[in-house]
């Protein structure tokens, strides 16, 4: 799992790694599946791990990355083979605290 927003986004704020949300966690707008939304190992783990907590939305992932590129949200989560990445021109954060270190694969 990881985290992304529009490239434009993260120049405006410097953001480069996930920590870097914190002093702006009232500008995030989020959107989440499900999944990431209400696991123990998603939202409310990252929330407690960086101590951060913003506005989300749960969205089916096949238009969260419609609605990133419309600039409805910033921030959504995703993995790094998802094709609509760069169509969106979206940068992943890093993950610097080591959150997503212990998320086991699903099959």
């Amino acid at each position: 799992m990881i985290s992304l927003l529009t490239a434009e986004f993260a120049q405006k704020y410097h953001l480069e790694d996930i920590s870097n949300l914190i002093p702006i966690e009232n500008h995030i707008s989020a959107g989440f599946d499900t999944d990431f939304a209400h696991q123990n190992d998603g939202y409310l783990e990252l929330s407690k791990k960086y101590n951060i907590t913003f506005a989300n939305k749960i969205m089916d992932p096949s238009i969260k990355y419609k609605t990133i590129g419309e600039h409805r949200i910033n921030l959504i989560d995703g993995y790094t083979t998802d094709a609509q990445i760069k169509k969106h021109h979206l940068v992943m954060l890093q993950d610097n605290m080591h959150f997503s270190h212990h998320i086991k694969v699903r099959l």
